[in-house]
């Protein structure tokens, strides 16, 4: 009889198994031909969802987390970013240690320094505190128990900066009451305790930084006024809902800039809303060092096309053909998502400079001679640091800027 019983078990097991059902002897998945000692996913798990938190310290940035019994942590930092929720598991590869990873890193995301990725090591834990290490085995954190409290508290102390955020005005632009663009502005979001003006005046970028401070009511405050087009600038009020600002006592524009990135990159920007750079049409502009070397190079090469080719590159196009001069593009990345920084919704990385004859023909002379002609240009293009993409409508024409962050180069092409 306990034969015939045993035998109708382990068919109606096999029969579950085969429906696709959860496999009945999956709840013994943790013995194995593991030591009796060893690190269990399950009680990890339990360890972790067992305080409200947790938080680490890594990179002087404080990082916490709040786990559930749903496989749901919630993530969030000292970085002023919302918080965030992901998906998390476990697995493992020795007996000592279990591998947790977090979909999408968290707030550890954020770092360009992230030695974790998306997974911890958990070498050992317990109820005071939980050892992690990355997988390479060169870095390690660890976690201590906070609570509810103190997890909701990181964000209240973020303020009215996440919400500045959420509404994309960290960086936006000054402009004068016709559209003119007149500087490019940045918060830190970092610290939130500064905030720098990019200003083109007379053809020259400069850069001012200064402290601030931010009230409840979205009013930026400067600790030193910053003059732009001849008004000085000691305050931005900033309307949330309606995504954008103002200048008190001035008719200035404060405005968000992630629409102008946006257009570049995106399905607008097509053959028909190319912009381009004439020089002998005193077409576009740029900074003298740049200009100087354009109109110095006009008659060989007439036009300079902000292209809309895949990955955005230069094309510089021939006044002639004379010494075999060719159509030529210069591309600054692989792939133009990838140079949109994460940072900030208007900067563009476009430093893996590289020549392509764009499969039109040509000598590839071109591009050693277009490098040689155009050295200022092509660095400010392929700068490390970046470049500020703003548009400008001024009379119904579109402008694109290019501004660099750190040093005087610019330029910006028309429609």
């Amino acid at each position: 009889m306990k034969n015939i019983a045993k035998t109708l078990m382990m068919s109606f097991c096999a029969v579950l198994a085969g429906c696709g059902m959860t496999d009945p002897w999956e709840e013994w998945s943790d013995e194995g031909q593991f030591p009796e000692d060893r690190m269990v996913p399950s009680e990890v798990k339990a360890a972790l969802c067992a305080a409200d938190g947790w938080k680490m310290t890594y990179n002087n940035v404080n990082f916490y987390y709040a786990f559930s019994d749903e496989d749901q942590v919630s993530c969030t930092s000292d970085l002023l970013y919302a918080a965030t929720d992901a998906a998390y598991h476990f697995n493992w590869n020795e007996s000592s240690s279990v591998m947790l990873t977090i979909e999408g890193s968290g707030h550890l995301a954020y770092l360009s320094d992230n030695e974790f990725g998306d997974t911890f090591v958990i070498t050992s834990y317990s109820a005071e505190q939980v050892v992690c290490a990355n997988e390479a085995g060169t870095a390690e954190v660890v976690m201590t128990p906070v609570t509810s409290e103190e997890f909701a508290g990181v964000e209240d102390s973020k303020g009215i900066i996440i919400e500045l955020i959420g509404a994309n005005l960290m960086n936006g632009v000054i402009n004068a009451p016709d559209g003119r663009f007149l500087a490019h502005y940045v918060i830190d979001r970092n610290t939130g305790n500064s905030i720098r003006f990019d200003i083109i005046a007379d053809r020259v970028l400069t850069h001012e930084s200064v402290t601030v401070t931010i009230d409840d009511n979205a009013a930026v405050h400067l600790s030193s006024p910053v003059s732009v087009a001849g008004t000085e600038i000691s305050e931005i009020t900033f309307d949330l809902s309606a995504q954008n600002g103002a200048v008190p006592g001035s008719d200035l524009q404060v405005l968000p800039n992630y629409t102008s990135r946006d257009f570049f990159v995106g399905g607008e920007y097509v053959e028909a809303t190319r912009h381009t750079i004439e020089p002998g049409n005193d077409k576009g502009d740029a900074c003298d060092a740049i200009w100087n070397e354009l109109k110095a190079n006009a008659g060989n090469w007439a036009t300079i096309e902000i292209n809309e080719r895949e990955n955005r590159p230069l094309v510089f196009c021939p006044g002639n053909t004379d010494n075999s001069r060719w159509y030529t593009g210069f591309y600054g990345c692989t792939d133009i998502a990838d140079a949109c920084s994460s940072q900030e919704s208007d900067l563009l990385y476009m430093s893996d400079l590289r020549g392509d004859m764009l499969g039109l023909g040509g000598d590839v002379v071109n591009i050693t001679n277009i490098q040689e002609d155009f050295p200022n240009f092509l660095g400010a293009f392929s700068h490390e640091d970046g470049l500020y993409v703003v548009r400008e409508i001024v009379g119904g024409t579109s402008y694109l800027y290019f501004i660099s962050p750190t040093t005087d180069s610019w330029y910006k092409g028309q429609h």
